[in-house]
């Protein structure tokens, strides 16, 4: 997969949101940790590897091509004013 490329775009945009849904079920287990509430499964379960995965997309994010701001001007001549 190329940077740039729409692969590579819909790769980057699946990892994102499947980290959000991973993250959202540790989240409430370590406010019940730290509120002292009995849960059967540990957060650092959900939370440590969401954050692994967080610095994997930031860092595949970094490879991105910068795009140029399109010229509205041209398309919206109102717009020069």
């Amino acid at each position: 997969m190329k940077p740039g490329s729409k692969a590579f775009h819909v790769f980057m945009r699946r990892i994102y949101w499947f980290n959000i849904a991973y993250l959202t079920i540790g989240i409430p287990l370590l406010f019940c940790e730290l509120l002292n509430l009995s849960v059967p499964i540990n957060h650092s379960i959900f939370l440590t590897p969401g954050m692994i995965i967080v610095a994997v997309f930031h860092f595949l994010a970094a490879f991105e091509p910068i795009y140029e701001r399109d010229n509205w001007e041209k398309v919206y001549p109102q717009l020069k004013d």
